[in-house]
């Protein structure tokens, strides 16, 4: 059996619901947060050759307002809609409406963004920061790629062909990785596909460190250096697991996102993103 997951039915629209959990350790500091979020995903047909969707926000709830999660949650004002243009591997490739997303920035959120985080060390680099991220289209798209909710749908899971019984591999990144833009991962997945009482299709995933993309030199020197010591012991565990349950259109029912990596003595992050369709 060979299956191609690709989107059906077009102007069909789905409301979802998304919860995320961040869990942090660091040198003993400890950091929290938990986001719910509603929104829509209305499949718009095919875009200067790419698969269209608009994504709507309706409602997005956070439990921490302090630090960097206060900055992302300053932006959510410019994702509440999105017009997202997905490459044949199923990935963000282009937000359509990346100039009216901008225009909002400049006439209104930055100046509020400034106001608030006034006498802050990093404020106006941070700022400069998210201006121009929103003036590259293509550095804007890729910070979706990978990001939840986005990536637990736009998955590049509809770009690969299946087996039966045969792993398939992928490429993933936990972002806002230990001194890194991200931890590059491999991912592999497996698929069944089940006709009782309805099609449905179900990927299991495992997920392993990228040892050709990770740059552990760099992630040892980060944690030697923050642990003001020479021999600190960098050694890197990871755990890493997706499930995906597709309906007979391909699109998502449900998605889980689980992470937990841990430095002995220094750090422990865990994740848990979990995606669910509440109706359609």
């Amino acid at each position: 059996m060979e299956l191609n997951l690709h989107y059906q039915i077009p102007d069909r629209t789905v409301l979802y619901e998304f919860r995320r959990t961040e869990e942090s350790e660091l040198r003993g500091g400890k950091s929290e947060n938990a986001v719910r979020q509603y929104f829509s995903l209305t499949y718009t047909g095919k875009k200067e050759g790419l698969t269209c969707f608009d994504y709507q926000v309706s409602r997005v709830l956070q439990t921490n307002h302090e630090g960097l999660y206060a900055w992302i949650e300053d932006m959510y004002p410019l994702m509440q809609y999105l017009q997202l243009g997905i490459s044949w591997e199923g990935r963000i490739e282009k937000v359509f409406n990346l100039p009216d997303i901008y225009n909002r920035w400049v006439k209104k959120i930055w100046y509020e963004t400034k106001q608030k985080h006034k006498g802050e060390d990093k404020r106006d680099a941070m700022l400069e920061n998210i201006d121009a991220l929103l003036q590259d289209e293509a550095a804007f798209a890729n910070s979706l790629c990978y990001a939840p909710p986005f990536s637990l749908f736009f998955s590049g899971l509809h770009g690969m062909k299946f087996e039966k019984e045969k792993e398939e591999k992928r490429k993933g990144r936990l972002l806002g990785f230990g001194g890194a833009p991200f931890l590059p991962l491999i991912l592999e997945d497996e698929i069944k596909v089940s006709e009782s009482p309805v099609e449905s299709y179900e990927v299991k995933t495992t997920g392993k460190i990228d040892e050709k993309e990770f740059d552990r030199k760099l992630f040892s020197n980060f944690v030697r250096t923050m642990s003001n010591d020479p021999m600190a012991i960098d050694s890197l565990l990871t755990r890493h697991s997706e499930r995906y349950l597709f309906d007979k259109h391909h699109w998502v029912k449900t998605g889980m996102w689980l992470h937990l990596s841990t430095v002995p003595y220094f750090m422990i992050r865990e994740e848990r993103c979990f995606l669910k369709a509440l109706e359609s």
